[in-house]
């Protein structure tokens, strides 16, 4: 058996590792290192275009037989393109194993090709086909022509000499995978996981299946080693709370001490979290007001089936539209514009797209719950005492409720990970920006989607493995206060094939 780790190693996300075993290939996850991605290109003046792009960066590795229209090559002349030529290549991997519906686990499998088959959740399956629907337009995030194949909990599928076992664990995303790969040895993948959220018992269950089992290798992530200076609960410099009890209880002690404006800013995938906040808004007696993109998954995930329970229901909240311009080539804006040409006109349908176009489409949904343009964000701001603004981009909603002429006064609660590196502080420097310009106070109402060290210790400890190999961690080596006696410690390079005797 061989591992290869094209990311993941000594990084936290990118997760792109190539499990081999006589002729049996398979990835675990194919995600967006953001990290990497920022050390070559930067939005919106330089980005990458095709799928060479990636390759020649090394965002991608270059492997034959594993991509979509790799194997084409265009053909050019003086007054332009003349043709593709094909020279077909043989698929030469087997199977993605994909742990959960975050981009830097997924972000890349669009562009594989369309006859390896991508094992997961019906939670992540659904989640990354909402995420297309509400229009995600990158080259890499076209997803039609994968072959998704839901593996149910604890249910296991054969790839070649390799038998797999898929299990739910908790993680800030719900849908969240492990698996247990047994061939020449057995080897656990953690994916993100975690022991402290509303579905511990998850990872509980996925922890005393494992413990029963022999295993030589534990592919074990570690995003919060080396972070936390007291490794039995999160630092007090984190603002981190402990649990998602916790964060309930943070927000309605914010929100009952606050007279004006609240706004909760949470990671769009967190549906977990949105339940919460659906219980506070109750508790506190304000009315939910939730960004459109995640209003559209919050309304579409159970569409088909029943997925996850306790999500609030239509018309349980209200719907903040964003900001869009009605394009001058409407007939009504010609006629509204004619002393002004060029002037910035709203649109309350005309012209929308993708999920804003489908909710508004949407007759079950009564048309006072969408709130749009200067005059409903005004009415909005001026009785901000009734509400709780959920939203997954701070800096945007403020810009857009910022052309009004109310003032703003009120709390913004953050509810995402704290800033752990550079380009993370960036963006959270930029949204002390804003709340200093809408004079916003600032606190914190959130707990980590991945396991604290004296949690990830116990971990290991139960699925006693005989060699740990540390991945999604920026400390690797830190695994050494981790693992049980006797058992070797692995911290892989990139690119660099390990061969697990």
């Amino acid at each position: 058996m061989e591992v290869t780790v094209y990311g993941g190693a000594s990084e936290i996300g990118g997760n792109k590792i190539l499990l081999k075993e006589n002729d049996a290939r398979i990835f675990l996850d194919f995600g967006i290192s953001f990290k990497k991605t920022s050390e070559f290109f930067e939005f919106p003046l330089l980005q990458p275009a095709n799928i060479d792009d990636l390759l020649k960066t090394g965002l991608i590795p270059e492997l034959r037989g594993l991509y979509r229209y790799h194997d084409h090559d265009a053909v050019y002349g003086a007054d332009g393109p003349r043709g593709v030529l094909e020279n077909l290549e043989e698929r030469r991997h087997d199977a993605v194993l994909l742990s959960h519906a975050h981009m830097d686990h997924y972000g890349y499998i669009g562009l594989l090709r369309a006859d390896i088959p991508i094992y997961l959740s019906k939670i992540s399956k659904k989640i990354i086909e909402l995420y297309s629907r509400a229009g995600r337009t990158e080259f890499h995030a076209k997803i039609d022509h994968l072959q998704f194949e839901n593996l149910e909990k604890c249910s296991q599928v054969e790839v070649k000499d390799l038998r797999i076992t898929r299990f739910d664990v908790d993680h800030s995303i719900v849908g969240a995978s492990a698996y247990f790969i047994q061939g020449k040895k057995n080897l656990v993948y953690t994916g993100d996981f975690r022991m402290h959220g509303n579905q511990k018992h998850l990872t509980d269950e996925f922890l005393r299946q494992v413990e029963k089992e022999d295993v030589d290798y534990l592919l074990c992530e570690g995003t919060r080693v080396g972070q936390d200076k007291n490794e039995e609960a999160p630092s007090i410099e984190e603002n981190t709370t402990s649990s998602e009890a916790d964060v309930k209880n943070e927000c309605i002690e914010i929100i009952e001490s606050e007279e004006h404006l609240i706004i909760y800013d949470a990671s769009q995938a967190d549906l977990e979290r949105v339940k919460i906040l659906h219980e506070v808004a109750k508790k506190t007696g304000r009315e939910l007001v939730i960004d459109s993109k995640k209003a559209y998954m919050i309304l579409h995930l159970n569409e088909d089936e029943r997925l996850m329970d306790g999500l609030p229901q239509k018309n349980d909240f209200k719907i903040l539209l964003g900001r869009s311009k009605l394009s001058s080539n409407q007939k009504l804006y010609k006629e509204l514009t004619k002393t002004c040409p060029g002037f910035y006109l709203e649109t309350r349908d005309a012209g929308r797209k993708n999920h804003e176009r489908e909710l508004l489409d949407d007759t079950s949904i009564s048309p006072d719950n969408f709130i749009w343009g200067p005059e409903l964000r005004e009415n909005l701001l001026k009785d901000s005492n009734e509400y709780i603004l959920y939203t997954s981009n701070g800096p945007l909603l403020l810009l857009h409720c910022g052309t009004c002429r109310t003032q703003f006064s009120g709390t913004y609660i953050y509810g995402k990970a704290e800033p752990f590196n550079e380009e993370m502080e960036f963006t959270f420097n930029r949204l002390l920006k804003w709340l200093d310009l809408c004079n916003l106070k600032l606190a914190h109402a959130h707990t980590t989607g991945h396991c604290y060290p004296a949690d990830l210790k116990d971990a290991i400890a139960t699925i006693n493995p005989k060699h740990v190999i540390s991945i999604h961690t920026e400390h690797p080596l830190e695994f050494k206060n981790l693992i049980p006696t006797g058992c070797g410690l692995i911290a892989p390079g990139l690119f660099t094939p390990l061969t697990l005797n």
